[in-house]
């Protein structure tokens, strides 16, 4: 990689004094310091660029990008690294937006998360936030569950259908249903195998066409 190809160097860490702040907020809950040591792990996990990275890229949603300005380098640096990202985009304490990303990408046992944010006097998340929805990046042609890429799409002028029903329910925020979103007279034989291809390969989740081929319908296996 050439001189001008390289990222700053600072962009790459957090920067010292944020990360002190960060730190400082955590100490001033009343908490046990196992627990203290605990969540200062989870975050020296989530700190580096290469994590931010990740997560921009793989678990956050295009209109959360959006909100945090649409770009990974300028929100790590003025918002003082991963945590800063994550308080800005969730309103929230650096303990709840730890445990909250640790939440949406599945990688902590329930119990340990339930036990943590009893000891930080969080409430629980809600069972329908977007921690249990997919994701769909239509510019990456990636769709992503719980912080997991369970499948890869090809260019739109390829699978074109496909992306005409993961644009809609990305749009449409995931309900658990949408109507068939595919251009012209609705065919059912259509729409189905449209879903069958979708289905090649897919992980984690599973879309059916309805009983009468009229919309489309996603699941959790």
């Amino acid at each position: 990689m050439g001189k001008d190809q390289r990222r700053p160097a600072r962009r790459r860490t957090r920067p010292a004094r944020s990360q002190a702040k960060h730190s400082q907020r955590v100490k001033q809950y009343s908490i046990s310091s196992e627990i203290k040591d605990k969540i200062f792990d989870l975050q020296a996990r989530i700190e580096p660029w290469g994590s931010a990275s990740y997560i921009w890229q793989f678990v956050l949603a295009p209109s959360e990008q959006e909100f945090l300005g649409g770009n990974l380098d300028d929100a790590f640096a003025s918002l003082g690294g991963t945590v800063g990202i994550l308080e800005k985009l969730w309103g929230c304490s650096p303990a709840a937006a730890i445990l909250r990303l640790y939440e949406r990408i599945g990688s902590l046992p329930d119990s340990e998360l339930a036990r943590l944010r009893r000891e930080f006097n969080l409430l629980p998340m809600q069972p329908d936030n977007q921690a249990a929805k997919p994701v769909w990046n239509a510019t990456t042609g990636q769709l992503l569950f719980r912080g997991t890429v369970v499948r890869r799409c090809r260019g739109r002028s390829v699978a074109r259908n496909i992306f005409q029903i993961l644009d809609k329910f990305e749009d449409a925020k995931w309900p658990s249903r949408i109507d068939d979103p595919l251009p012209g007279v609705s065919d059912p034989q259509r729409l189905r195998e449209t879903v069958r291809t979708l289905n090649l390969g897919l992980q984690m989740i599973r879309f059916f066409a309805d009983g009468d081929g009229k919309g489309v319908i996603w699941e959790e296996t």
